[in-house]
């Protein structure tokens, strides 16, 4: 028995006419064999993950992928600024996350040419960030912090802020966005 695919996602970039879209692991099947027949049937499978990101670039018609190809690699968030909305004076991102801060009141400006993605290291308890420029090129791991961190994406002051918690104290770190 064949699982079907699951529904890929995909977000529009249109400064460069790209479509991200979503790489999944999928589940294994295996063939069990009987005297009668033969049949495919799935195995029980880890929960599938978004282990990559496929850029499509319209114009060319050619695929890229960010990251090489990991089956284990759960990506938690992916993130670029789409457009400057004049109306609302703020930058309007592919997702809606509470993460993001100053926000609100900013001067016109063009969406940045970065992508922001969050791993999950289950493992090792942690997260890791990654950022690359939105053609995929570029990629670097920018921070790896403990899942007790908490993060902001700080849009008018262009930093990403990693906010740990200590004894009567908190200590902040300021990373250019």
């Amino acid at each position: 028995m064949y699982k079907q695919a699951p529904q890929t996602s995909f977000y529009y970039e249109s400064t460069y006419n790209y479509l991200y879209l979503q790489v999944h692991n999928l589940p294994k099947e295996t063939t069990t064999r009987s005297a009668f027949s033969r049949k495919k049937s799935s195995i029980a499978a880890p929960p599938i993950n978004w282990t990559n990101i496929a850029i499509y670039d319209i114009a060319t018609d050619s695929t890229r992928y960010l990251f090489d190809t990991n089956p284990d690699r759960k990506i938690k968030l992916f993130l670029f600024e789409q457009e400057y909305n004049a109306e609302q004076q703020k930058i309007i991102f592919n997702s809606n996350i509470g993460n993001i801060i100053n926000n609100k009141e900013l001067a016109v400006s063009s969406p940045k040419d970065k992508l922001l993605l969050v791993l999950e290291k289950t493992e090792q308890k942690s997260f890791e960030f990654w950022s690359s420029d939105k053609q995929g090129k570029n990629l670097q791991l920018v921070k790896t912090i403990d899942w007790n961190l908490t993060w902001k994406l700080d849009i008018q002051n262009n930093k990403i802020l990693f906010i740990q918690p200590l004894p009567n104290a908190v200590h902040i770190e300021a990373i250019d966005w």
